[in-house]
Formats: structure tokens, C-alpha cells, sequence
């Protein structure tokens, strides 16, 4: 749409279709702005995903590795309490099956709903979008629709008033010619 206000508002336009050029040069630059704080919004949204989100996770290992190693010593500083040296490895949760095992029916059926909820959502969002941007080229489209039929509307009066001139200056001139 860069494109369209100087020809929108070229001398040998229609003034409805200039001011229509006027009005579009004057929005261009808000929808540019509004483009950047969306960019800049998703920037926001990625450092924090990248940094603050990472730090938390960082300090969350670091705290669960600091209590593993106290938990690992109470077998051996505290006998009486009768604790296997495995304590410490028992302590936390581990996943019930190796990495090498086959995934189970029921897991990969879990795996599936997920994915399939996860799907449905991606395609609601999808045609919202699609939905979204057809408003907005339609809207654009009426919009220059409208410009135009108005700068129609404005030469097809302009063009009644010439005839009329015109017709008016014929009779005139009809009137002053000698009759033969």
C-alpha cells in the first residue's frame, strides 16, 4: 500500500481520490508503528522465554542438585537412621522406563490427544487469522471501492454541468444567428 498515495493523489485525479491518497500517506505510518510494537512485543516475549525463563530453570536445577547432595550425605552422617546410600537417588522422581523402551499403547494414545488438541487450537487460531485478514483486504477493498465510485460521482456531476453549460450556450448562440 506504500505505493498507492502518490498515485492516489496525482493532479489528474479526482479530489475525492486525492484526499483519499492524503488520508492513506497520513495512516501508513501509524500501521508502521503498530508493526513495531507488535515486532517488538514478540521480541519482549522471546527474551523472556530465552533469559528469565532459562535463569528460573538454571536456579531451580542448582537448588535441586544442592538438596540431593545433603540428601546424600544423611546415610552416612546419620547411621542410626538406617538409610540405603541409594537414598538420595530415590528421593527424586525418575521416569518409570528407560529411553530404550517402546513408548506403551496407552502413552502413545495420550501422546495423540495432546497432539490432536494441540492441532485443533492451531487450526481455530489459523482460520481466525485467515478470517482476520480477509476482513482487512476486504475492508480495503470497499474502502477504495467506495473512493472511487465517489470520485465517479463527482466527474459524472461535473460532466451534467458542462452539458448543461454547453446546451446553454448552443441555445444562446441559436438565438444570435441571423435567421435565413
Amino acid at each position: 500500500m506504500r505505493q498507492w498515495p502518490p498515485s492516489l493523489q496525482h493532479a489528474d485525479n479526482p479530489p475525492a481520490l486525492r484526499e483519499f491518497g492524503a488520508q492513506l500517506a497520513q495512516q501508513i505510518p501509524k500501521g508502521d508503528e503498530a508493526q513495531a510494537a507488535l515486532n517488538e512485543s514478540r521480541r519482549q516475549r522471546d527474551d523472556f522465554r530465552l533469559q528469565v525463563r532459562k535463569k528460573f530453570v538454571d536456579q531451580l536445577n542448582a537448588a535441586r542438585h544442592l538438596l540431593y547432595g545433603h540428601l546424600a550425605k544423611f546415610p552416612l552422617e546419620q547411621p542410626e537412621l538406617r538409610l540405603s546410600t541409594d537414598f538420595a537417588k530415590r528421593f527424586f522422581l525418575r521416569s518409570q522406563r528407560s529411553s530404550k523402551q517402546q513408548p506403551t499403547i496407552a502413552e502413545v494414545e495420550q501422546t495423540l490427544l495432546r497432539l490432536g488438541e494441540q492441532v485443533s487450537q492451531n487450526e481455530a487460531l489459523l482460520a481466525r487469522l485467515l478470517e482476520e485478514e480477509e476482513a482487512a483486504t476486504q475492508a480495503a477493498e470497499d474502502a477504495l471501492l467506495a473512493a472511487a465510485q465517489a470520485a465517479l460521482a463527482e466527474i459524472e456531476a461535473q460532466r451534467a454541468e458542462a452539458l448543461a453549460r454547453l446546451a446553454a450556450i448552443q441555445t444562446r448562440a441559436a438565438e444570435r444567428a441571423p435567421k435565413g
